[in-house]
């Protein structure tokens, strides 16, 4: 959640690149095994959820983004237009849930506290899962939501 705003907070800036981790290590977002024990972490490979975050918004690169009016202050997000639509990323950063209305159906998958074993086990989690077909997209504190609306 805390990338997703930290790019959030460039709207209206030109950003040529951000780094917000490194492939493996201490700001890795590749589990390669480390000297300290990670529940839930075994096998070098898996992937931490800042993996999804950053592939996602490396798609994203290179298309027009969009502003994002109107969202509350908790929420943040980032949207761009071009291909085969518009991709979106939201990501709660408050203490409270909130519901947030999308123009129209869009493919949403949730990266929270229920997918979290899913997503650290599959590197293509976000290709390989199924997607919530909704209009509106729900996100607890802390819930990240990756939206994909057709043109």
């Amino acid at each position: 959640a805390w990338a997703v705003g930290a790019l959030a907070a460039t709207d209206g800036y030109n950003v040529s690149s951000l780094a917000l981790s490194a492939f493996v290590g201490p700001f890795g977002v590749i589990h390669s095994g480390e000297a300290w024990g990670q529940p839930l972490y075994q096998d070098a490979g898996m992937v931490y959820p800042l993996f999804h975050v950053v592939r996602f918004l490396s798609a994203m690169g290179g298309r027009a983004r969009l502003s994002l009016p109107g969202l509350p202050n908790e929420i943040a997000g980032v949207a761009c237009a071009g291909g085969p639509g518009t991709h979106l990323i939201l990501a709660n950063l408050g203490t409270m849930a909130w519901r947030i209305r999308l123009p129209h159906k869009a493919d949403v998958r949730y990266l929270n506290g229920r997918t979290f074993p899913a997503a650290i086990a599959d590197p293509r989690w976000l290709d390989t899962s199924e997607p919530d077909h909704v209009s509106d997209v729900a996100l607890e504190p802390l819930d990240t939501a990756f939206v994909k609306m057709p043109a």
